[in-house]
């Protein structure tokens, strides 16, 4: 005949993961939690010989299991806790760049900079990188270089702030000619000997040769008026060191890259030029020079800009 005193301990373990309470009477009914620490183990365990049957206790064999299972989670997770800090404080002083996830704003942000120091919450540790601070598993890339002055670290800190960003710069031959124009966005920065070096695409761009940065295209693929009709811009090409904008496979004669940089920042603003005022509605080339579109008139951007 069963006891009917006695305690049916065969759900226990179950509730316990599903987040059961005894003091709770709604056993079982939390969110499920398969990640055990050691504390939930031997609170487990405890549980497990207080209501034991004490008429059929729990075998001596089994209880020396469960307690080398014990030590052997305790022992696991003292080691993954060194580990952990041991690579956090070995990332002070070197350059890296990760992923942090912003709670309160629900978003994530790219963070790159060299870590300043490691600081513990709960027994985690955190680089602390400009003010943020960073879990050593969001950490995607660690640089280890040698920061020689502060003028270096500056330029390093400045550049790994263009990493997502859109640049443009013209490379120049070694008598100063104009011979390749490169507008992408900065996938990653390498080192040189200290010296950081921006990668757009398998293009090697030193910071100081940028010309321009933008969250986005600058003048690839923007739309242009030109005597072939109108059309986007496919590339700029150099052809004897003066440029030429390539425009649905068209090549078009461009006195001053600058001019057209510049115009295209005037698109959507409200202009007036003698009788002529309204918005900039988009840019044309008409022999090479550069023209503002007001409605059905054009300004000549020289002119308006009065650099001639």
């Amino acid at each position: 005949m069963a006891d009917t005193n006695s305690v049916n301990t065969s759900g226990l373990w179950t509730d316990y993961i599903s987040g059961g309470d005894k003091s709770s009477s709604k056993l079982g009914s939390r969110e499920v939690n398969s990640n055990l620490d050691k504390d939930a183990f031997l609170r487990l365990l405890v549980t497990q010989l207080q209501y034991q049957d004490p008429l059929n206790p729990m075998d001596d064999k089994e209880f020396l299991s469960q307690m080398a299972q014990f030590t052997s989670l305790e022992q696991m997770n003292n080691m993954n806790a060194s580990v952990s800090k041991s690579q956090a404080f070995s990332m002070i002083g070197k350059l890296v760049i990760g992923t942090i996830y912003d709670e309160k704003t629900n978003t994530y942000e790219e963070v790159a900079g060299q870590v300043q120091y490691v600081t513990l919450k709960k027994g985690e540790p955190y680089l602390v990188i400009n003010g943020k601070e960073m879990s050593v598993n969001d950490v995607e890339n660690v640089y280890e270089i040698q920061l020689d002055s502060i003028n270096s670290n500056v330029a390093t800190s400045q550049s790994l702030n263009l990493i997502g960003k859109h640049i443009q710069t013209i490379i120049r031959d070694s008598s100063g000619t104009p011979i390749e124009y490169i507008e992408g966005i900065v996938n990653y920065i390498k080192f040189d000997k200290g010296t950081p070096i921006l990668m757009v695409g398998s293009k090697e761009i030193y910071p100081s040769n940028v010309m321009g940065i933008s969250n986005g295209n600058m003048l690839l693929g923007k739309p242009i008026k030109t005597e072939f009709g109108e059309g986007t811009i496919d590339s700029i090409k150099y052809i004897n060191g003066e440029p030429k904008v390539i425009a649905n496979g068209n090549q078009v004669d461009l006195e001053d890259l600058a001019h057209l940089s510049q115009a295209y920042l005037l698109v959507g603003q409200e202009i007036g030029y003698g009788n002529i005022s309204g918005e900039v509605t988009g840019i044309e080339l008409i022999k090479g020079e550069v023209y503002l579109n007001v409605g059905n008139e054009s300004i000549s951007y020289k002119k308006y800009t009065g650099i001639e």
